[in-house]
């Protein structure tokens, strides 16, 4: 019989199994967020999602199981993603690309701290004369779309208000958020 030499485990200290913990934790920081409070909305994105990425890069930046894809995806030209970690948002793919995000979901904001929910006067106080603005065609004649264009030339956020108060925000590449559908 041979025998075979068999090395002794090492004990782990407590302040190694603490600094395992931490990096873990550290490494998850950027998606817990997502879980509590909503997430913040940004022209170019939200979270570790940038406008222009692709269903696999969103998958890597969101976890891989996080992102459902519609049965007609594959197929489509234009469809939206739905992600676990941010289920009040929508994601709008368009020519393989994510190209705007939505949300009607009270507390979700932007960077620049517009929520839905928020008066129509807080958001036209906010940005001003960069703010295009045009009545709803639906509204009859008191609802408004309310457009601003980011800094960058390349991106903007759109504010659809119902009676004085923001009920939907969208935002990405200025194309794709100033046309309600796919383009």
């Amino acid at each position: 019989m041979n025998k075979k030499s068999f090395k002794p485990h090492r004990r782990v200290t407590q302040a190694a199994a603490a600094a395992l913990v931490f990096s873990a934790l550290a490494a998850l920081a950027p998606l817990a967020g997502a879980a509590g409070a909503p997430p913040t909305l940004r022209p170019d994105g939200v979270g570790p999602v940038r406008m222009g990425m692709d269903t696999f890069e969103i998958r890597a930046a969101l976890g891989e199981k996080s992102v459902k894809l519609p049965d007609n995806a594959p197929a489509a030209q234009c469809f939206y993603l739905h992600a676990r970690q941010y289920p009040e948002l929508r994601f709008l793919m368009e020519g393989g690309t994510l190209r705007r995000i939505d949300t009607r979901e009270a507390g979700m904001g932007t960077a620049d701290g517009i929520r839905r929910g928020d008066t129509l006067a807080k958001v036209q106080a906010l940005y001003g004369e960069r703010l295009k603005t045009e009545a709803s065609k639906t509204g009859g004649g008191k609802d408004w779309t309310l457009t601003v264009q980011d800094p960058d030339g390349v991106h903007a956020t759109r504010f659809e208000t119902r009676d004085g108060y923001v009920e939907h925000i969208v935002a990405g590449f200025t194309e794709q958020v100033e046309n309600p559908g796919c383009v």
